[in-house]
């Protein structure tokens, strides 16, 4: 029994002893749960920190590996072509220099020689033809040239060209030519062929020559598409299409008046002479300039002239003076003073040319120059005078101051039968008296001085046109009828104190 219980104690030992073990480890095991991270996690963590590791120092390594291999001299490689290089179209991978050079110098072309037809140009009219030769283009062979710079290409990465190269080949392949020509000459031959074929178009024209129309001719224009030429003879030799026929075409420009249009139009149909004072020099400038303005005009059929066209602007940059003109009844100086002497001596030529007067106005008051409605005033862009070539042909206006008086003269198409003449009259057809005398300050005299500008009537004028045939009366028509406005007795007084200066 005492064994027994003996055993049993052990066994309770035994068991407190397991119990306490098992108890331990069980804790330990609850403890790894709670505050411990799973084994497989930190073998993913770990791996996730080595490859942005890697990622992080790969870059600049990368680049500083590359950089090494840009900056790094490379020698070029002398016997050894790039694979996509092509010399006259062919690869000559894996060959030599020496080899390549003696294969392509038996593969020339014995036609190629200086003498040897390049390209053959013929004008689609036939009028022009023209042979180049090969030394014409400097066609030639350059065929070391090609081999070096195939055998070279994209070989050194110090060339400053290298990167572009290198791009080239990846794009595709690279062919250099044996034969080669100079595009510098192609362009230089063929300009010289369209100057020698150019003529600018000209209109016909005519001016007098002592006292005589003369006409100068009309040009038709004569041109040709150089580049387009250009272009079709560097395709042609790019192909080695050599002594081929090009044809080209010739663009002819019509001028717009022909010499023809001119012919019979060299009459005088209209003259006038408008007697000047030779006293007054800004006058006299304003005279000139108007004329010079007008003279050589040529009105083709059907245009309207417009003679404020020619004139204006009225300033002293357009060539005009201060002079005498009508301003509110009274003469005063001012810009261009004179000029509608011109005018009127134009108005009185177109009269008898038997033009057709689209547009004219009178002055206010009459003027020394002319006869009542002989006159044709100008003002501005409001009051102008205009007419039109009613005949077939061009009208030459030739305008000059000679022998004391400013003369027109109109050249064209005499349209009248010959032995008929224009003679121009006016006639008086009433009278307007002004109002009673009236009383102006004038600041521009001094106090106590006075001048008095007299009355004058108004007056109302027609112009006729007499046409006679052979000395006889056939026609009379009316032109004009022209008012000239009454001027009432005016006495200016002086404001202008005496001390102001």
């Amino acid at each position: 029994m005492a064994g027994a219980k003996s055993k049993s104690k052990k066994r309770k030992t035994s068991s407190k002893k397991n119990t306490l073990f098992f108890g331990k480890k069980s804790k330990r095991k609850k403890k790894s749960k709670k505050g411990s991270i799973p084994f497989g996690m930190k073998l993913f963590a770990c791996v996730c920190f080595i490859l942005l590791l890697g990622f992080i120092l790969k870059k600049p390594l990368l680049l500083k590996y590359y950089s090494f291999k840009l900056s790094a001299p490379v020698e070029a490689k002398q016997n050894e072509i790039k694979e996509n290089v092509l010399i006259d179209g062919k690869s000559y991978r894996g060959k030599s220099k020496e080899k390549v050079i003696a294969e392509l110098e038996r593969n020339k072309d014995k036609n190629i020689s200086d003498t040897a037809d390049a390209v053959i140009l013929v004008s689609s009219d036939g009028s022009k033809n023209y042979t180049f030769k090969m030394s014409d283009f400097d066609v030639k062979y350059d065929i070391e040239n090609a081999v070096e710079s195939a055998f070279s290409f994209a070989t050194d990465s110090k060339d400053s060209g290298w990167m572009r190269q290198f791009k080239a080949l990846e794009r595709g392949t690279v062919n250099f030519e044996t034969l080669v020509y100079s595009k510098e000459k192609v362009e230089t031959n063929i300009n010289n062929i369209a100057e020698q074929i150019y003529v600018k178009a000209a209109d016909a024209s005519e001016s007098p020559i002592d006292g005589k129309m003369v006409i100068t001719p009309s040009k038709t224009g004569f041109e040709i598409d150089s580049s387009l030429l250009t272009k079709q003879i560097l395709d042609n030799l790019d192909a080695h299409n050599f002594g081929q026929t090009i044809t080209f075409d010739i663009k002819v420009t019509e001028p717009k008046i022909k010499t023809e249009d001119f012919e019979g139009a060299d009459k005088l149909i209209g003259s006038y002479s408008s007697p000047y004072s030779s006293g007054d020099s800004n006058r006299n400038q304003n005279l000139k300039n108007a004329c010079e303005k007008i003279n050589g005009v040529i009105l083709y059929p059907g245009e309207e002239f417009s003679t404020n066209e020619h004139f204006n602007p009225c300033t002293e940059e357009n060539g005009w003076a201060n002079a005498g003109t009508i301003v509110d009844g009274q003469i005063e100086d001012s810009i261009g003073g004179g000029m509608c002497q011109v005018s009127t001596a134009l108005y009185d030529a177109v009269l008898k040319a038997e033009l057709e007067v689209t547009q004219r106005y009178n002055h206010s008051m009459k003027v020394s120059y002319a006869p009542y409605a002989f006159d044709a005033t100008l003002a501005g862009d409001y009051k102008d005078l205009k007419f039109k070539n009613s005949t077939s042909k061009p009208l030459y206006i030739q305008a000059m101051l000679e022998n004391g008086c400013v003369n027109v003269n109109l050249y064209g198409e005499e349209i009248h039968p010959e032995g008929r003449t224009v003679k121009l009259r006016n006639e008086y057809v009433e009278s307007t008296e002004p109002d009673g005398p009236i009383t102006k300050n004038d600041p521009d005299m001094y106090v106590g001085e006075t001048r008095t500008v007299s009355a004058m009537n108004g007056l109302t004028y027609e112009l006729y046109r007499d046409i006679y045939e052979n000395g006889e009366l056939v026609k009379s028509e009316k032109v004009n009828t022209s008012y000239y406005s009454p001027r009432r007795e005016t006495k200016y007084i002086g404001v202008k104190p005496r001390n102001s200066d």
